[in-house]
């Protein structure tokens, strides 16, 4: 993105403006394709999602004519008196068993539909009739939550899918199981539990009419675990888990087509329904509503091609001509823009260029006499720095001491002398160690003892590792020198010169501190604004440190008139 932005920048106007009204087109085009396709979507949704609705309601009334068709058989086996006197035995008879079974399949002949019944006694023995029977696990059913629940309905009829096995047959017939219990009609006791199970075939059939491309059915038990579908596998396992966090409706979107799946709980059972529409949009798009958008497009496009040539002629071209007139400029004549224009706003570009121009040459003047006053200040430091005083008065000190002290302290004053002026010159290194830099103060202090003697101590609390930082040289003598001439002297006191150095939030804070005649709030203000003529060494020093870090609050001031002054300087570690 970066590089694009580079290499666009770079461009000429005329080509920002070709690239962008290409962009808008293209933005505008994509645009309308999206909310033309999202209308469509919203449209076809609505219409599909109200088809389904039927298709689910019309397979609803499908299933609840089975389960009415098996609720009819059921009431008269429940009523028979032949089955119900099976039931009522004591011990179960094969007499009765056979004469009951007979009324059953009887009863099951005269209606459609290819059920098998059971009717269990309440001491679990029961009878079967139906093709393909061959046998219920008692266990299963008589020991689980299967038997406890329809019990608990009361006479109440439900539906259970055979998922648990409670049924097995000698062909591959899936089954859905149509339960209730058996009363006494006297007693209003269980006397037994009739079963009528349903081949999973009946129920295909409410749906088989309605199946297509766009759409699918299935029916589902209560651990959404598939009784039988027209859905492909991958379609319904999808399903199946996205309807475990969304069990009503459901929208699978994709980038032309939709499925929209809508589910319902089957009234007196765990089994529900599902059914799955795909929305095709592009089956909603007529040939005149094809026409009316190509139209429309073609409407927008030309539009856009009339702004892009006025543009190009009221804009474009007049700052081209423009910015030809001033790349004069380029060569160093920086002449005034002569360039017919409109009274616009490149016509007021204009008058402002040529105002700026007159300016630039008024601060070119003025420049050009500041760097020679800058030049001049800069032959001052250098002046400064070379006066020979400090030497002088070195020289003479050490004079003196050969007359009265032992030859020991003077080559110690000597050698001290030799060691501060080779730190000092640094083989012309304009950066120094922190270290280095507290040498040169220590021997410049020993120095100008030899002529104060003891009229002050100096003290140093450095952290260990910043001695290798580097920093400009030469920045702490200066401030010393003050501390000494304008602090410690003054006052004509034994004295403190006191240097911490230590680092706090990625800056390394060095403080001067001494203890003479302090500053009053307008000289630590003159200092600060570097107002005071006088302060030359300091303002200097700190002008240094500011170019070189390219900071402006390098250093602050704390001062107590008669007892100290303390300078603290703050720079970047990670300079």
């Amino acid at each position: 993105m970066k590089y694009i932005s580079e290499w666009f920048s770079k461009l000429e106007i005329k080509r920002k403006v070709q690239y962008i009204f290409i962009s808008a087109v293209i933005v505008c085009v994509l645009f309308f394709i999206i909310l033309f396709f999202s209308f469509m979507h919203l449209r076809m949704s609505e219409s599909v999602l109200e088809k389904s609705t039927d298709n689910l309601n019309s397979i609803e009334q499908n299933f609840e004519a089975v389960v009415s068709n098996v609720n009819s058989i059921s009431k008269i086996i429940m009523t028979n008196d032949i089955v119900t006197a099976y039931l009522k035995r004591d011990v179960e008879s094969q007499i009765d068993a056979n004469l009951a079974r007979s009324e059953v399949y009887s009863i099951l002949n005269s209606f459609d539909g290819g059920y098998s019944v059971f009717v269990f006694r309440n001491d679990t023995s029961y009878i079967k009739t139906g093709i393909g029977i061959i046998q219920a696990d008692k266990h299963v059913i008589f020991q689980s939550d299967w038997f406890g629940y329809v019990n608990r309905l009361e006479g109440m009829f439900t539906l259970i899918p055979n998922s648990s096995g409670a049924f097995s047959f000698n062909t591959k017939t899936d089954i859905v199981s149509f339960a209730r219990i058996i009363n006494d009609v006297d007693t209003q006791m269980p006397i037994g539990m009739l079963v009528i199970n349903i081949p999973v075939s009946e129920l295909r059939r409410t749906y088989e009419n309605l199946s297509g491309n766009e759409n699918g059915f299935a029916y589902l038990d209560s651990d959404l675990k598939s009784i039988c579908s027209d859905m492909n596998g991958d379609d319904l396992r999808v399903i199946t888990e996205r309807f475990k966090d969304h069990p009503e409706t459901l929208s699978m979107k994709g980038i032309f087509n939709t499925k929209i799946i809508i589910s319902r709980k089957l009234a007196d059972s765990d089994i529900s329904l599902i059914c799955k529409s795909d929305v095709r949009i592009m089956e909603g798009v007529t040939t005149e509503l094809a026409a009316i958008i190509i139209g429309v497009l073609f409407i927008v496009i030309i539009i856009m091609l009339f702004v892009n040539t006025c543009i190009n002629r009221y804009m474009t071209y007049p700052l081209s001509k423009l910015a030809d007139s001033m790349k004069k400029a380029e060569s160093g004549l920086l002449m005034r823009v002569s360039v017919r224009t409109n009274d616009d706003e490149i016509g007021r570009l204009k008058e402002r260029y040529n105002d700026m121009l007159v300016q630039i040459n008024r601060l070119i003047e003025k420049l050009v006499e500041q760097e020679r006053q800058r030049q001049q200040a800069e032959m001052n430091v250098i002046q400064e720095q070379m006066k020979p005083h400090f030497l002088y008065n070195t020289l003479d000190t050490i004079a003196y001491m050969s007359l009265e002290n032992s030859r020991e302290e003077v080559y110690g004053a000597i050698e001290t002398l030799g060691s501060f002026y080779r730190r000092f010159l640094s083989k012309g290194s304009e950066n120094i160690p922190v270290s280095a830099e507290i040498a040169i103060v220590r021997d410049y202090i020993k120095l100008q003892r030899l002529r104060y003697n003891d009229i002050f101590e100096d003290e140093y609390d450095i952290q260990e590792d910043l001695g290798d930082i580097k920093i400009p040289k030469l920045i702490l003598q200066p401030l010393v020198e003050n501390s000494i001439y304008h602090g410690i002297r003054p006052k004509g006191e034994h004295g403190i010169i006191r240097i911490k150095i230590f680092s706090e939030d990625d800056y390394m804070h060095i403080i001067i501190y001494d203890s003479g005649i302090g500053m009053t709030q307008e000289q630590i203000n003159g200092l600060m604004s570097g107002s005071n003529e006088k302060s030359f060494g300091f303002k200097a020093t700190m002008e240094r440190i500011k170019n070189y870090y390219q900071k402006k609050n390098v250093f602050e001031i704390k001062s107590c008139v008669g007892e100290y002054c303390e300078i603290e300087i703050k720079i970047p570690l990670k300079y």
